[in-house]
């Protein structure tokens, strides 16, 4: 018994980086790096985790990971003439005060 608590708080452990490295934008080795862990070890669990959440299929969908509240990504907003164009980690509130604040503006 033990032993699959530990591999259940392993799982969760790096289940945690894995979600945290998807927000940052960074690659695996730079987050390996700055969080302390195996570059190696990281890139197996990131593998196993992804296997894993693939054959987690019911009803025809596959359970994708939670969410967090930051995304990591492109983001290019054109509206009423201005441009706005930001790369990198930004969280879903502030997006969502600078759409606001881009409707506001333009439709007033």
């Amino acid at each position: 018994m033990k032993g699959h608590a530990g591999n259940t708080e392993k799982m969760r452990f790096w289940q945690h980086h894995v979600q945290q490295w998807q927000t940052t934008g960074t690659s695996k080795r730079e987050y390996c790096r700055v969080h302390g862990l195996s570059y190696d070890q990281f890139k197996w669990w990131h593998r196993r985790i992804k296997d894993e959440e693939a054959t987690q299929v019911t009803g025809g969908f596959v359970a994708l990971p939670r969410m967090s509240d930051s995304v990591a990504s492109v983001i290019s907003i054109h509206a009423g003439g201005i441009r706005i164009e930001y790369a990198g980690v930004i969280d879903k509130q502030t997006l969502a005060t600078v759409i606001a604040a881009l409707k506001e503006g333009v439709c007033a």
